[in-house]
C-alpha cells in the first residue's frame, strides 16, 4: 500500500466481498465518485480505509466531515491529521485507526502510540497521559487540504491562511527569538519538486538537508512570502555560480556580510529545508548546474568542495526569468528551497533541534575549526563514556566560530572532565583530535586555529597547502614555460605562490606542488576562502592537462624516431626499461599528436585474410604461434569472422605467415559422419561437442575437432587413427531413438509417463544435458516419444517407454456376473465397492449372459478385474416382491426416495428386478418389441423438395448435416451407400462429421479391395462419439431401375437381421431408407419393405436381437406420412395367420401424454383435431370469413353452434401471432368452458401452423395458460383438456416443455392400444384402456340408480401389482433387513376407503368415468364388500383423491338441487357491457344470494369482478369499470323479467321513469328516432306483474303449439290518447275498443312496426299541451295471416280450432300487425313525446 497514501476512512457493518468490490469499482471511476486509483482494507471491526494514489483523487468528492453515500452504505470521509509530542519533542503522526477515534471522540479506552504505549486523552486541553509513567504530552489536530498535508510540525492553519509566522515557545530562554515560518503555497511547490527529484534520481532522491542562510532584516518579509530569489545572486559573491547560496554551518551565514546587522545590532538567519540532489563542483559565473549525464539532464545542485562541502547553490538557468521561480528550477534542473518550513534565528540560533538544553546546566569549551557531523558525534560518544573521559549525560551545541559548548547533566561529570582538561580523541581513518577544556567561554580573536587534515602552518604569519600529484605532470610543469606561468598568475591572482619538490632519490610518491599564501592576504581574505580558490585552481589545472601512457612498443618506437612532435606545449617523456611514453599536453593537443601517430603506424603494415575455420586453427595453432614468435615478431593474427583470419603486420612477415598458415592447414584429415538433424541439433545444444574434444584431447595421440552442419558431423585431426577412433567413439555414444507409443498415449496414465519422463531427463541432466525427449503426433493415433542424447542415457529412458507400452497396451478380459440386474447397474456395484475411476472402459451386457467387459491397459485391467471378483463372491443377495396395488408405482414415484436412502445408507444396495431377465434365467426367450423411436433431428436443407430422406445426396452444404444431432440408442446403425462410398449419403456424411477421420479409416479398413454388390452389407467398427458398437452400410443401387432398388434394398435388410444375430447384437437402429433422391422409393413402398422385412425376421427363430429401433425425422413434409405408415403397417402385422404376436409392444415417442392438474386431466394428442368427439372445440381463425369480425375484440372467443360436427359448441380464436394473447386465450377457454358446463375440451396449438410461431413458444403460452386457469379454480364442470396436436416437431416441443413446466412426476404415458383382445395377459389391457379412453370423452348423464357394482368392478383390469427386486449387502442380515423396510415402506403408504352405494350413486357418469380413470391411472384396486358397498385400495394419495371425487360428487348434488331452488326464488343480474342486464349462472346466483363473495367473481367472457353488495356494485379486476348488480325475488308461479326492477308480491303495478343515461333508455329511444322526428320528453316502462304473467302464458302457449315458428315475439308500436295510456297499464290493450279508428283488417287491437306510424295525430292523439302518448309493445304475432275487413278473429289455419295468431295489412312486407287476444301483447315502455 506504499503507493497509495492518501486515505479517507468510512463505517460499516460486515460488508461482504461483492460489497466492497463494488465499492472499490465506484471509487475507482472518476466521473461518478471523483476518485481515481484506490485500494480498500479493513483497518477495524467497522472501520475501512480508501487510499488513493494521488491526492487529486480526494479533490474531486472530498470535504472535511463530509458524507457520500454508495451503495446504501453512508461513508464519513475525513482529512485529518491527529499527532502526539514524542519523547524528544518532535510530533508523530498517530496510526490512521487512532487518527480514526480521535476524531470521532471514540476516546472512552484511551489510544496506543505506534511504541505500543497506551495513554489516555484529554480531548479539551488536547493532552494525552501515558498509563505506564503518567508522563503528559501534547496533542494536536491539523486539517489538511484537498492537494496538500500540512507538515506534522506546523501548527493548524485555515484553508484561507496562505502563510503564519509563528513565535516559538515563548517562555523559553533558548528559543524565545526562533519563529517558524508556516507559507503552505511555497511548501506546496517545495513537495512536488521533492517528489520529482526523488522520482529522477533513484537511490540519491532528493537529498534535502537542513541549511543556514543569512539575511538582511528587509529581505525577510519577502522570502517568508515568496521563498528565496534566485535574482538577487551576486549581491555578495558569484564564486560558484549566479544562485542561492546556503552554508553547512551556521557560522558562516553569520557573518556580517550576509546576516546584516540591523540599527540595534540584531541579526537575522533562515535555517532552510533545502533539496541537493545530485551536486558537483562549482564554477565562476555558472547560471545553471553542470550537464550529468545528457544536455537534459543536469546536476541538481552545486558545491564549493566535493570532499567536504561547506557552501551549496541552487542555480537559476537564466536571471531574466526570475519572475517565475518554478520554471527556473524545472528547468535548470535546480534545488528547491523550503521557506515555509523553515526557522528564522536571531543570532544565536546555529541548529534546528527542538531539544531544551536548560537540562544540560554544567557546561565546559573548547574551540576547533570546522568540526563535520561525524567529528562532532565523535567528540560526544567520548565525553559521554566516564571510564575514557570521565564525563556522562551530555549534549553539544556550536556557540561560536569555533567555539563549541559541552553541556552535562551533572555537575560531577564537568568537574572530572575539567580535572584532566587536555582529552584526544581518536578517529579511524583520521588524525587524533586534542581538545583542551575550560569552564569559561572566550571571544575568538586570540585563538589559534587548529590545522586539518592537509594543511601544514609555517608561522602564525603564513599558510602553505601541499597538493600530490602525477610525477609527469610535475614535470610539464617544470619543462612547460607557459604551463608554468598560467599557474602563476592565477595563484598570484589570490595573493599565492607555489613550488614544485621532487626528490633526487627518484622516489615519485614524494613529489608535491606546496601553494603558499601571502601573510598581508590573511587581512583581506578568511583562510577558508583561499583555502577553496586554491582547490578550485588545482582542480582546474587536473582538468586542464591530459597525461597519456603509450604501451605499444610499435607506436612508442615512433614517437621516438619523430621528436619534431614535441613542442613548448606538448611534452613527451620516456622510460627506458619499459619503452613506455608518456605525452603530457592540453588535451586537443595529445589527441592530435596520437592521431598522427595512429596513420604512421597503418601506413606501415598490411593486412590478410586466410580461410580457416575456428576448428581447424585450434589443431594447428600451436605450431603456426610458435613459428610466428620465433620468426615473425610483428605479425598480429585476429579472428575476423567465423571461418576466416585476419592476419596483420609488415608484408614481408605477412605473407610468410599465410604460406606456413595453408601449408599446415592441407596437413588436417577430415572424416563426415552423416546424423538426422534432431542429433545434431542435441550435439550443438548439449556442450556435447566439447565434451568429446576434450576426451579426445586427453586420450588420444593426437586432437580431434568436430564440426557440425546440415548434412551431419565433421571430424578433424592431424592423424588418420586418432580421427578413426574419434568417429566410433562418437558412433557409439550418442543415439536418436524413435519409439511408437501405439495409441497408448490415450491413457490417463500418458500423464504419469511424461512425469516419469520429465524425472529421468532431469535426474540424468543434473550436471550436464545427457539427454533430451520430444513427443510427436499426441493428437493423432501415431504419437511417438523421440530420444536423443547420450547412448546409455537413451536406452534407460527407451526401457521406461517400453515397460508402459507393456502395461497400457489396449486388453480385454470379461467378468461373468450372477444377476443380470448387477450388469444393468454395475455402477451401482462399482460405487459401492469404492472403485476409483481408472482408465478401464467397463462395458456391462446382459446378453447372452450378464457379464461385464473390461478394457483398457493390460495392468489396470488385470488388477480391476481381480478386485472384483472377490468383492461380487463376497456380497450377499436376496429376491424381493412388494405385492399389492400400485407396488410398482409406488418405488417409482414416492417410494424412490425410501430406495434412495436406504442405498445411500452404504450397506445395501436396492436394484430393480426386470421380468424379461428372469424369463431368460429360467431359460425362456422373450417375445421381441420394436420400438418406433422418434430422435430430434432439426434439419435444414437448401431445397426441401429434394430432400425427402435420410439417403440424400452430399452435394448439401456442411452445416446442413446430422452430425451434431445424431444420438444412436442401439448397438448397430445401418446406413446407405452407392458405390461404396460412405459419404454418398447424407446420412454417411454425417455419420463421417460425428465419428470423425477414425470413422473414414475404420471404414477403408473394413472395405479393403472387396468389390460390393447391390445388397451387399459392410460392418464397419464404429467409434465413441457415435454411441454404437457398429455401422452397416448397405450397399444400395441407385435410381433408373425401380425393382432392381427395392429388391437390393430388401436384400440388404435381410442381411443386417442376419449380422445382428451372428454378432450377438441386442439392438439396431434402421431407418427408413429409399425415399431420397438417390433411390427415389416412394415413402409407402419404402415403408412396406422395412415392415415386410421385419416381420419376415419376427416370425422366424430368433436370438439376440430384443429392440429395433425406427428413427424418423421430424421437419419434412414426408415425416407425418412416413410414421403413420410405419405404424399402421406394424400394427397391422402385429399378430401372424396363426394368431400369435410377432412382438410384444409398440412404443413411440408420440405416445399421449396426461397431466394430472388439481384433479384436472391434460393430454397431449399426436393427431387431426376433427376426429374430436369432446363437448367443445376450440378453432384457431383469422376472422377474415366472420361477419361478426369487427364484434370480436383482441384476446376475446367467438362461440358458434357445431353445425354437423360431434360436439357441443366451436369456440373461434385469434392469437395474433402474439404469446402474451395465446396465454390469455388458453386461460379464458378454461373459465368459459368452466361456465358453459362443458366436461371437455379440444385445442389445437394456436398459431403454431400458418401462424408461424416458433413451436416451444406457442406450447409454453398455452401451457402455462391452462396451469393458470386450472390451478386454484376449484373447477366443478370441466375435467378434461386434449391439446390436439398434428405435427410431429409440435408435438415433441409440447412434450419437452410440458416436462419443464409440470416435471417428471406428473406426466403419464397412455399408448395407443395396439394388441387384441385374443392376446391375453396380466395388467391394464389395451382394450379395457381404450374403452375408458372413449368413456372419458362422453357427454355427462346420472349413473342408474340400480348400478350394478358387482359388475362394474368384474368388468375392471386386475391392477394388483408387484416391485420385484435384487438386494446386495455385505451381510445376510442386512439384506434381511432391507426386505422388511421395503414392505414396511409399502404398506406404510397404502390405505384403503369404503363407499356407500348412497355415495356412488351421487356420482353423474362424467364423475364415474372420472373416477375409473384415476383408478386406472394410479393403479388403484376396486372391490365390493358383503355390504355391496365400494371398496377402493391402494396408495395413499390415490385412495384420497377417489374421497375427494366421490366427496365432492355428493356436495355437488347437493349443491346443485340448492342452486336450482334459490335460483326459482330469487335472480341475480349484472348489467353487461352493452347496458343490458343478464342472470349471473346458479353457482353466482346462489354466492350473492348467501353473500359468499369476498373472491369475486368471473363472468361468462373471462373477466374477473370484485363485488359490493352494499352498493350493489360489481368491479373489474382488469380495467376498474364499475357496473351494477340487481337482485330480483320471483313469485311462485312467476319469475320477474331481468330488466325489471325489483317487486313486492303486495305491487302489481309499477311505472318506472327511465334514466336518460342508463342504456335502456337510449335503446327505446334510438329505434322510436328512426322514424320519427319528433322529441322524445320521456320514457316510461310499465311493470305489471298480472298482465306480464298472463302474457308468459300465452307465450308459452303459442311455443307449444306452432312448433319451429313458435310465438314470435316482435317489438311494435301502438298510438292512443292521454286519457287511455292509465287503462291500458292496469288492464292491458282492449280489443273491444277497436274500430275508433278503423277496423280495415279486422276487430282486434293494431300495432305499427314502425313508430311513425303510430306517431300520427289520428292514433296518438295530442293532449292540450301539444304532447303524445305511444306504447312499445311486446306482441306475439306467431303465424300470421292477411287481415280482412270487420272480422273480429284471425282466419282458419288448419281447422276450425286451428286459426292464425295474427293478421297483417302485407304478407310480404308487414307494416301492421293485428292481434285479436288481449293477453297477446304487453304494453312494456310508454313514450311521451311532442
Amino acid at each position: 500500500m506504499e503507493n497509495y497514501q492518501h486515505a479517507v476512512f468510512f463505517e460499516a457493518k460486515n460488508l461482504s466481498d461483492v460489497e466492497l468490490g463494488r465499492i472499490h469499482k465506484y471509487f475507482q471511476i472518476k466521473r461518478k465518485s471523483g476518485g481515481g486509483d484506490c485500494e480498500i482494507n479493513k483497518i477495524s471491526d467497522d472501520i475501512y480505509k480508501i487510499s488513493f494514489i494521488s491526492k487529486k483523487s480526494l479533490t474531486g468528492f472530498f470535504l472535511p466531515n463530509s458524507k457520500e453515500k454508495v451503495n446504501d452504505q453512508t461513508f464519513l470521509l475525513t482529512q485529518v491529521t491527529w499527532c502526539i509530542l514524542g519523547p524528544l519533542g518532535v510530533w508523530q503522526k498517530l496510526p490512521t485507526d487512532i487518527n480514526y477515534k480521535l476524531e470521532k471522540t471514540d476516546v472512552k479506552d484511551g489510544i496506543v502510540d505506534a511504541q505500543g504505549v497506551k495513554w489516555t486523552v484529554n480531548l479539551r486541553e488536547m493532552e494525552a497521559t501515558s498509563c505506564d509513567s503518567g508522563q503528559v504530552t501534547a496533542l494536536k489536530r491539523l486539517e489538511n487540504l484537498p492537494d496538500f498535508d500540512l507538515p506534522i510540525y506546523w501548527d493548524n492553519m485555515s484553508q484561507s491562511d496562505t502563510l503564519q509566522v509563528i513565535d516559538l515557545d515563548p517562555s523559553s530562554t533558548e528559543y524565545q527569538t526562533i519563529q517558524r515560518i508556516q507559507n503552505m503555497n511555497v511548501r506546496q511547490l517545495y513537495e512536488v519538486r521533492k517528489k520529482e527529484l526523488k522520482n529522477k534520481n533513484g537511490l540519491v532522491g532528493a537529498a534535502e538537508k537542513i541549511l543556514y542562510h543569512g539575511i538582511s532584516e528587509a529581505s525577510c518579509s519577502a522570502i517568508m512570502k515568496s521563498s528565496f530569489n534566485c535574482n538577487l545572486a551576486g549581491q555578495n559573491a558569484t564564486l560558484y555560480g549566479h544562485g542561492t547560496y546556503f552554508a553547512v554551518n551556521a557560522s558562516y551565514s553569520a557573518s556580517p556580510t550576509y546576516a546584516i546587522p540591523a540599527a540595534d545590532g540584531t541579526q537575522l538567519m533562515f535555517v532552510a529545508c533545502v533539496l541537493t540532489g545530485h551536486h558537483t563542483q562549482g564554477q565562476a559565473d555558472l547560471k545553471a548546474p553542470p550537464v550529468r549525464v545528457a544536455p537534459d539532464h543536469l546536476c541538481d545542485s552545486v558545491v564549493d568542495n566535493m570532499q567536504n562541502p561547506l557552501i551549496l547553490l541552487c542555480h537559476d538557468k537564466s536571471s531574466k526569468q526570475a519572475s517565475d521561480t518554478t520554471q527556473h528550477q524545472e528547468e535548470a534542473g535546480g534545488v528547491a528551497m523550503e521557506t515555509t518550513a523553515c526557522n528564522m534565528s536571531r543570532s544565536k540560533t546555529q541548529h534546528n533541534n527542538r531539544i531544551k538544553m536548560e537540562n544540560y546546566q554544567y557546561a565546559v569549551f573548547f574551540e576547533a575549526r570546522s568540526l563535520s557531523d561525524e567529528e562532532l558525534r565523535q567528540i560526544q560518544k567520548y565525553f559521554r563514556i566516564r571510564k575514557k573521559s570521565g564525563g556522562g549525560d551530555c549534549e553539544i551545541d556550536k556557540v561560536g566560530n569555533n567555539t563549541y559548548k559541552i553541556g552535562f547533566m551533572s555537575e560531577a561529570a564537568q568537574v572530572r572532565v575539567l580535572d584532566k582538561k587536555d582529552h584526544v580523541i581518536s578517529i579511524e581513518g583520521q588524525e587524533e583530535i586534542h581538545v583542551s577544556l575550560r569552564r569559561e567561554n572566550v571571544t575568538e580573536t586570540s585563538k589559534q586555529p587548529t590545522a586539518s587534515a592537509n594543511q601544514k602552518y609555517a608561522s602564525a604569519k603564513s599558510v602553505e597547502k601541499v597538493f600530490k600529484l602525477d610525477h609527469y605532470l610535475l614535470l610539464f610543469l617544470s619543462e612547460c614555460k607557459k604551463a608554468h606561468s598560467d599557474l602563476e598568475k592565477q595563484l598570484s591572482v589570490i595573493s599565492s605562490t607555489f613550488e614544485i619538490k621532487m626528490l633526487m632519490s627518484g622516489d615519485i610518491e614524494s613529489d608535491e606542488l606546496v601553494v603558499r599564501r601571502d601573510p598581508a592576504a590573511n587581512v583581506v581574505c578568511p583562510l577558508e576562502k583561499w583555502e577553496f580558490q586554491v582547490d578550485q585552481v588545482i582542480e582546474k589545472l587536473n582538468s586542464q592537462y591530459t597525461l597519456h601512457f603509450e604501451v605499444e612498443s610499435d607506436k612508442s618506437a615512433i614517437l621516438q624516431q619523430n621528436s619534431f612532435l614535441e613542442s613548448d606545449n606538448l611534452k613527451i617523456f620516456y622510460e627506458k626499461l619499459t619503452s613506455l611514453a608518456v605525452v603530457v599536453g592540453e588535451q586537443k593537443q595529445v589527441e592530435k599528436m596520437l592521431n598522427f601517430v595512429s596513420g604512421l603506424q597503418n601506413k606501415q603494415q598490411i593486412q590478410q585474410e586466410c580461410c580457416v575455420s575456428e576448428k581447424q586453427f585450434d589443431l594447428i595453432k600451436e605450431q603456426f604461434e610458435s613459428y610466428a614468435e620465433a620468426n615473425l615478431p610483428a605479425l598480429k593474427i585476429t579472428q575476423e569472422r567465423a571461418g576466416v583470419l585476419l592476419l596483420k603486420g609488415p608484408e614481408k612477415e605477412v605473407h610468410a605467415g599465410e604460406q606456413k598458415l595453408f601449408k599446415l592447414a592441407e596437413g588436417i584429415k577430415e572424416k563426415r559422419i552423416p546424423s538426422h538433424r534432431t542429433l545434431i541439433t542435441f550435439l550443438e545444444s548439449s556442450g556435447c561437442i566439447q565434451h568429446f574434444q576434450n576426451r579426445f584431447q586427453q586420450r588420444l595421440c593426437s586432437p580431434v575437432m568436430l564440426e557440425t552442419s546440415n548434412s551431419g558431423l565433421l571430424l578433424l585431426s592431424l592423424s588418420d587413427g586418432a580421427l578413426e577412433e574419434a568417429a566410433a567413439a562418437v558412433q557409439r555414444d550418442v543415439f536418436l531413438e524413435t519409439v511408437r507409443l501405439e495409441n497408448t498415449h490415450k491413457s490417463s496414465a500418458f500423464t504419469k509417463l511424461k512425469d516419469d519422463l520429465s524425472e529421468a531427463v532431469k535426474q540424468a541432466n543434473r550436471e550436464s544435458v545427457k539427454v533430451e525427449l520430444k513427443y510427436q503426433d499426441e493428437s493423432s493415433s501415431d504419437a511417438k516419444v523421440q530420444l536423443v542424447g547420450y547412448t546409455t542415457e537413451v536406452s534407460k529412458l527407451k526401457d521406461i517407454v517400453l515397460e508402459y507400452k507393456r502395461n497400457h497396451q489396449n486388453h480385454h478380459a470379461y467378468l461373468p456376473l450372477p444377476r443380470p440386474e448387477m450388469a444393468e447397474h454395475f455402477p451401482k456395484i462399482l460405487a459401492m465397492a469404492g472403485m476409483k475411476k481408472s482408465s478401464v472402459n467397463i462395458k456391462p451386457t446382459c446378453l447372452p449372459s450378464p457379464c461385464v467387459h473390461l478394457t483398457g491397459p493390460r495392468c489396470e485391467v488385470e488388477s480391476l478385474k481381480d478386485s472384483l471378483e472377490s468383492f461380487i463372491q463376497s456380497l450377499a443377495t436376496k429376491e424381493c416382491e412388494v405385492k399389492g396395488p400400485g407396488a410398482q408405482q409406488f418405488f417409482q414415484s414416492e417410494g424412490a426416495e425410501t430406495l434412495k436412502l436406504m442405498t445411500n445408507s452404504g450397506s445395501v444396495l436396492i436394484l430393480p428386478i426386470n421380468e424379461e431377465h428372469k424369463m431368460s434365467q429360467r431359460g425362456k426367450i422373450p417375445k421381441y418389441t420394436s420400438t418406433l423411436s422418434l430422435h430430434n433431428f432439426p434439419f435444414t436443407a437448401s431445397s426441401r423438395d429434394s430432400l425427402d430422406s435420410l439417403d440424400s445426396v452430399v452435394s448439401m452444404d456442411s452445416t446442413d448435416s446430422l452430425d451434431n444431432e445424431i444420438n444412436i440408442k442401439a448397438d448397430v446403425f445401418v446406413a446407405p451407400m452407392i458405390q461404396t462410398n460412405m459419404t454418398s449419403t447424407l446420412i454417411g456424411s454425417s455419420l463421417l462429421n460425428k465419428g470423425g477421420q477414425q470413422l473414414q479409416n475404420n471404414f477403408n479398413n473394413a472395405k479393403g479391395r472387396h468389390t460390393l454388390k447391390p445388397g451387399d452389407v459392410l460392418e464397419v467398427d464404429a467409434t465413441r462419439a457415435l454411441g454404437c458398437s457398429k455401422v452397416f452400410f448397405i450397399e444400395c443401387a441407385p435410381k433408373g431401375n425401380k425393382h432392381i432398388s427395392e429388391k437390393a434394398l430388401s436384400s440388404g435388410l435381410g442381411r443386417v437381421f442376419q449380422l445382428c444375430e451372428q454378432n450377438s447384437l441386442g439392438s439396431v437402429a434402421l431407418p427408413v431408407l429409399g425415399p431420397g433422391i438417390v433411390l427415389s422409393i416412394p415413402v409407402k413402398d419404402a415403408v412396406n419393405i422395412l415392415t415386410t422385412e421385419i416381420c419376415k425376421f419376427l416370425s422366424g427363430p430368433t436370438g439376440q436381437l430384443h429392440t429395433i429401433c425406427i428413427p424418423i425425422m421430424p421437419n419434412y413434409p414426408t415425416s407425418e406420412e412416413m410414421f403413420q405408415t410405419v405404424h399402421g403397417n406394424l400394427s397391422a402385422k402385429m399378430v401372424d395367420n396363426t394368431g400369435q404376436a410377432l412382438f410384444q409392444s409398440l412404443t413411440s415417442d408420440l405416445d399421449e401424454i396426461i397431466m394430472i392438474v388439481d384433479g384436472i386431466e391434460v393430454h397431449l394428442v399426436f393427431g387431426d383435431i376433427t376426429n374430436e368427439t369432446t363437448d367443445a372445440v376450440v378453432n384457431t381463425t383469422d376472422f377474415k370469413d366472420f361477419q361478426t369480425a369487427a364484434q370480436v375484440a383482441s384476446g376475446q372467443i367467438f362461440t358458434t353452434p357445431p353445425g354437423g360436427f360431434p360436439c357441443r359448441t366451436i369456440m373461434h380464436v385469434c392469437g395474433q401471432r402474439d404469446p402474451g394473447v395465446i396465454k390469455t386465450l388458453a386461460k379464458k377457454i378454461v373459465v368459459q368452458c368452466e361456465q358453459g358446463r362443458y366436461r371437455s375440451v379440444a385445442i389445437p396449438a394456436i398459431c403454431a401452423g400458418q401462424g408461424g410461431l416458433d413451436p416451444s413458444v406457442v406450447a409454453k403460452s398455452i401451457l402455462e395458460g391452462l396451469k393458470e386457469g386450472i390451478q386454484g379454480a376449484n373447477l366443478q364442470h370441466l375435467k378434461n383438456i386434449r391439446i390436439i396436436l398434428l405435427k410431429i416437431n409440435v408435438f415433441l416441443e409440447f412434450k419437452a416443455t410440458a416436462l419443464q413446466i409440470f416435471g417428471v412426476s406428473s406426466l403419464l404415458t397412455a399408448p395407443a392400444p395396439l394388441v387384441p383382445t385374443s392376446a391375453t395377459r396380466r395388467g391394464r389391457s389395451a382394450t379395457t384402456s381404450g374403452h375408458w379412453a372413449s368413456t372419458r370423452m362422453s357427454r355427462s348423464h346420472s349413473l342408474p340408480g340400480n348400478i350394478d357394482l358387482n359388475s362394474l368392478v368384474t368388468s375392471l383390469p386386475d391392477t394388483e401389482s408387484k416391485a420385484a427386486f435384487l438386494i446386495i449387502g455385505y451381510s445376510n442380515a442386512e439384506v434381511s433387513d432391507a426386505c422388511r423396510e421395503l414392505k414396511r415402506a409399502y404398506d406404510n403408504q397404502c390405505s384403503t376407503q369404503t363407499f356407500s352405494p348412497y355415495e356412488v350413486r351421487c356420482l353423474t357418469q362424467d364423475a364415474m368415468n372420472q373416477l375409473l380413470s384415476t383408478v386406472d391411472l394410479l393403479h388403484l384396486q376396486l372391490e365390493t364388500n358383503n355390504s355391496e358397498e365400494l371398496v377402493v385400495k391402494g396408495l395413499k394419495d390415490g385412495v384420497n383423491e377417489v374421497v375427494k371425487l366421490t366427496k365432492d360428487a355428493v356436495l355437488r348434488q347437493s349443491r346443485e338441487k340448492d342452486e336450482d331452488l334459490l335460483f326459482a326464488k330469487v335472480t341475480w343480474c349484472v348489467l353487461g357491457l352493452h347496458g343490458v342486464w343478464q342472470k349471473v349462472p346458479k353457482d353466482l346466483n346462489y354466492k350473492l344470494e348467501k353473500k359468499d363473495v369476498k373472491d369475486g367473481f368471473v363472468d361468462a367472457q373471462g373477466v374477473k369482478w370484485t363485488v359490493d353488495l352494499q352498493k350493489m356494485e360489481a368491479t373489474s379486476c382488469d380495467s376498474g369499470q364499475v357496473t351494477a348488480l340487481k337482485r330480483l325475488e320471483n313469485l311462485s308461479d312467476f319469475a320477474l323479467p331481468i330488466y325489471w326492477d325489483n317487486m313486492s308480491q303486495s305491487d302489481s303495478l309499477k311505472v318506472i321513469d327511465l334514466d336518460q343515461s342508463s342504456a335502456e333508455y337510449k335503446t327505446v329511444k334510438a329505434d322510436f328516432k328512426k322514424t320519427v322526428k319528433k322529441t322524445v320528453l320521456k320514457i316510461q316502462r310499465i311493470q305489471n306483474i298480472n298482465l306480464r304473467r298472463l302474457y308468459e302464458v300465452r307465450k308459452k302457449e303459442l311455443e307449444n303449439k306452432n312448433g319451429s315458428v313458435g310465438a314470435a315475439e316482435k317489438i311494435l308500436y301502438h298510438g292512443t290518447s292521454e286519457a287511455s295510456c292509465s287503462a291500458i297499464m292496469k288492464t292491458n290493450f282492449n280489443r273491444s275498443l277497436a274500430g275508433q279508428n278503423a277496423t280495415l283488417y279486422g276487430h282486434g287491437t293494431y300495432f305499427a312496426v314502425h313508430a311513425s306510424y303510430s306517431a300520427n295525430p289520428t292514433y296518438a292523439v295530442p293532449a292540450a299541451d301539444g304532447t303524445q302518448c305511444m306504447f312499445v309493445a311486446r306482441v306475439l304475432t306467431g303465424d300470421h295471416a292477411l287481415g280482412q275487413m270487420d272480422i273480429k278473429t284471425p282466419p282458419v289455419r288448419v281447422a276450425p280450432d286451428h286459426l292464425y295468431d295474427s293478421v297483417v295489412d302485407n304478407m310480404q312486407n308487414p307494416s301492421m300487425f293485428v292481434v285479436f287476444h288481449d293477453c297477446q301483447a304487453y304494453p312494456d315502455y310508454l313514450i311521451t313525446f311532442k
